[in-house]
């Protein structure tokens, strides 16, 4: 899986992270995986087509003992298998990127 890994965190970094997640509502039915919603702007052609019936589309998150990991494949979170589940672009992969980054900095987690 091609993923964007933050490792040698601090437990007190995984409990800030772990509580922003959840005060978004991020949350899944697993404690350590958040769904990170992929704007609307950034999904594909056939992703928009799709999202009536598969969509809301997002990108796993997961916290780790020591860090997060980032997964780089955009999920359709209604449907577990479609053509339209495919790895992002790289522009997408820069914005979420950077959207965890700035997570980051705005918790005042030194990297």
């Amino acid at each position: 899986m091609k993923a964007y890994r933050i490792d040698e965190l601090s437990p007190a970094d995984i409990q800030k992270i772990t509580d922003r997640l959840n005060d978004m509502s991020l949350g899944s039915e697993l404690q350590s995986l958040f769904w990170l919603p992929v704007p609307d702007a950034m999904l594909t052609a056939e992703q928009k087509e799709h999202k009536p019936l598969c969509g809301p589309y997002a990108m796993a998150l997961e916290i780790l003992d020591d860090g997060i990991s980032l997964e780089f494949l955009v999920r359709a979170r209604n449907k577990i298998s479609c053509r339209c589940v495919r790895y992002a672009s790289e522009e997408l992969i820069l914005h979420m990127m950077k959207y965890v980054d700035g997570m980051l900095q705005d918790l005042h987690i030194r990297l």
